[in-house]
């Protein structure tokens, strides 16, 4: 048996950068696959958002 490395790259659109938009686009989207399909999970603001306040929608 061999050592097989999958990724799979998903991004969901969001109203807003809230805590509460955020979870509720990940919640949607773990709800779509199997429990064993997610190992670890990565998120990426972008370097667009950088001066942003974290939560805040400026």
């Amino acid at each position: 048996m061999s050592n097989v490395k999958t990724r799979m790259y998903v991004a969901l659109k969001m109203p807003d950068q809230m805590a509460h938009s955020i979870e509720v686009a990940l919640g949607i989207l773990v709800s779509q696959y199997p429990f064993s399909a997610f190992l670890t999970a990565t998120s990426d603001r972008g370097k667009e958002f950088a001066c942003c306040k974290p939560g805040s929608n400026t």
